[in-house]
């Protein structure tokens, strides 16, 4: 693009495709973030070019690392995820998150490695076996209502009964 009416033009060429515009991140570094829940955070190192996973578990610095975590927990609050991949482009030290719709990550064994999906595999089946069980009474989703200022976050419309009931009983008298 050199002007902005090519950026109209091709943008005028997505239809009917929502599309973000973005700007290209020269990274040093990439990282790739599964989520679980909107708070548990596992950050993987990533290489795009290659398409593929890499066990280095210092690849991030300490730093680094938590500023990575807080935005991808930031970013799940944000959009109400239960689980997402989160992907972050780093330059100069700075994370920038360019991939961060992915509510139906891919979490297939030959891709991940066999060290993540380990993982992935327990800290999913921990949450999904904790939802179906407990709901999430703390943390409805989607808060779209809430975030844009014009009332109370609805809440997700499949919770447990239970889960639903404890929302919907004034403070104090669900049982849980």
């Amino acid at each position: 693009m050199n002007n902005k009416e090519e950026l109209w033009e091709a943008y005028d060429k997505t239809s009917p495709y929502c599309m973000t515009l973005q700007e290209f991140i020269d990274f040093t570094q990439y990282v790739r973030c599964f989520t679980f829940g909107k708070t548990d955070i596992l950050p993987v190192a990533y290489d795009p070019k290659e398409r593929k996973y890499l066990v280095e578990h210092s690849y991030l610095s300490k730093e680094l690392g938590a500023r990575v975590v807080k935005d991808a927990q930031t970013i799940n609050m944000a959009l109400g995820y239960e689980m997402n991949t989160i992907e972050f482009a780093v330059k100069d030290g700075v994370p920038y998150a360019i991939d961060f719709l992915n509510a139906a990550p891919d979490f297939e064994r030959d891709r991940i490695t066999e060290f993540y999906f380990e993982q992935v595999v327990e800290k999913m089946s921990r949450l999904v076996i904790d939802r179906a069980l407990h709901g999430n009474i703390a943390n409805t989703w989607p808060r779209w209502e809430e975030m844009l200022g014009i009332g109370a976050a609805a809440g997700f419309t499949g919770a447990p009964r239970a889960a639903q009931a404890a929302q919907s009983a004034p403070s104090g008298t669900a049982k849980r």
